[in-house]
């Protein structure tokens, strides 16, 4: 009886040794420090912190790039109706009271692709800012041509 609580007793206290699961999660993240400057490679203490900073770092500069596309969009909208002599607001303002719903990718991609197209798009906002009474922005009000 005394050996039996022995040996339960013993068997509490052994060393745990890696098992195959974690054997797969360091090969997991092995394949991610591929390119990892020094022991930030080789040694999974290491590896284990720089990949994960890594993840966060890439899905933060997807929200960036997202974020700067979204941008260069609206500066292509904003100088292709300046062109044609509408301010951006009231150009975007004047489609969407008219219930023309293009989103701002594809006017970004009208303006730079189609000149055309934008101009016959911008001449109709126009004619909705008359319509629904949007007022005129003041950027165009005092602009000597």
């Amino acid at each position: 009886f005394v050996l039996l609580q022995l040996l339960k007793n013993q068997s509490r206290y052994t060393m745990r040794v890696p098992g195959q699961k974690f054997k797969k999660h360091q090969r997991f993240l092995k394949t991610y420090s591929f390119g990892f400057w020094g022991r930030s490679q080789n040694v999974f203490r290491l590896t284990k912190a720089k990949v994960v900073r890594g993840l966060q770092h890439a899905k933060r500069g997807r929200h960036l790039r997202r974020r700067k596309a979204s941008n260069l969009w609206n500066y292509r909208i904003g100088a292709a109706s300046a062109e044609h002599d509408i301010a951006y607001s009231r150009f975007v303002g004047a489609l969407r009271k008219d219930n023309i719903t293009i989103n701002r990718k594809m006017l970004a991609d009208l303006a730079l692709n189609e000149p055309y197209t934008f101009r016959e798009l911008s001449e109709h906002a126009k004619l909705c800012c008359v319509k629904y009474f949007i007022p005129p922005s003041h950027y165009f009000m005092h602009k000597n041509f």
